[in-house]
């Protein structure tokens, strides 16, 4: 797997030893960098089982019985159409948060093993933002009849599949279901749905009696529509966000080893200052600290601050040489 800018484990090995290091500290040195990217790609939700359906009757939705479900879970091919982890129900199938690996049945219960989710989607889903899931299915794809098209999670639609747990065994937890075959439909998104009826001057004002009106079919729907692409652009918003504060975290704990890296061979560095790397990797970078007076007056920020006092120190004296010197005042 990519390393940060390297292509491979190979690829950073060389660096580093052209960096002075030898194999086997080059080595050492790409094996944490790799852990910890392999860390940062897999959240808790990967691998996970989760409900997502459950067998019933749903009116004008179709009836589901555990014989469907099985189905469904013979049907599945990652290979053939992975289903994608998305927010609502775009058209288009994207853009994906992650992917359903696999369906088994659980009982009444479908359920769907989670792969390759996105951390800043899961932190979403942590938060509380998604509250109900719901699956699109496609009625017949390609021939092997009903299959998963995607796994949708929603923030304000009314669950209609009563009992799903939740994924991170949130009690308020529900969810409901989409059965479509090419067509999204969107649920009653009741808060959003209001205050879009009000902004267009059809919904009730404060201190007035609503006149008695009907609304048509049209008007509804857009109505629905806009309050859900307002709600799914705001939390794409967050969750880009999420990703760039992520990326600059990451980014400025690589500068802060690579750092580290160039004051011990120079002996500034010791085992005892291990604390100060999580510590410099949360200073700020602005230049936000003024030092000096008139012409020699300066900016700098508390990460550059340390960094330089830490480059100005003299090589620390190791318990190495504390006893070589006590070996030789005995001699």
């Amino acid at each position: 797997m990519p390393i940060g800018e390297f292509k491979d484990f190979n690829a950073c090995v060389l660096h580093q030893k052209g960096q002075g290091h030898s194999d086997e500290e080059a080595r050492r040195i790409c094996g944490k960098m790799e852990a910890d990217a392999k860390a940062a790609m897999m959240g808790e939700l990967d691998g996970r089982w989760m409900e997502i359906f459950r067998a019933g009757a749903y009116g004008d939705k179709g009836t589901y019985s555990r014989q469907d479900l099985d189905k469904m879970v013979a049907n599945y091919d990652a290979e053939f159409h992975q289903a994608p982890l998305v927010i609502g129900h775009p058209q288009s199938d994207s853009p994906a948060y992650g992917w359903v690996a696999a369906l088994r049945r659980n009982g009444d219960a479908l359920e769907a093993q989670a792969d390759q989710v996105e951390g800043g989607f899961e932190d979403l889903l942590k938060a509380g933002r998604f509250k109900t899931r719901s699956v699109a299915l496609y009625n017949d794809l390609g021939g092997k009849g009903l299959y998963l098209r995607h796994l949708g999670f929603l923030g304000a639609q009314p669950p209609e599949v009563k009992g799903l747990k939740s994924v991170f065994h949130d009690a308020d937890a529900k969810g409901f279901v989409e059965i479509e075959e090419e067509q999204m439909e969107i649920g009653d998104i009741k808060k959003a749905f209001s205050e879009a009826l009000e902004a267009v001057g059809l919904g009730k004002k404060k201190d007035e009696v609503p006149p008695v009106k009907t609304f048509s079919e049209a008007e509804v729907t857009k109505a629905t529509a806009d309050a859900a692409a307002a709600e799914r652009a705001k939390i794409e918003k967050e969750f880009a966000e999420k990703q760039a504060t992520a990326q600059a975290r990451a980014g400025r704990a690589k500068e802060v080893r690579e750092f580290i890296e160039t004051l011990k061979p120079k002996g500034q560095w010791i085992p005892a200052f291990a604390k100060l790397q999580a510590v410099m990797e949360t200073l700020p970078g602005e230049q936000n600290l003024e030092f000096g007076e008139g012409e020699n007056k300066k900016k700098q920020s508390p990460y550059e601050v340390v960094k330089e006092f830490l480059e100005s120190l003299p090589k620390v004296i190791t318990f190495a040489e504390l006893a070589g010197d006590r070996k030789s005042a005995d001699s």
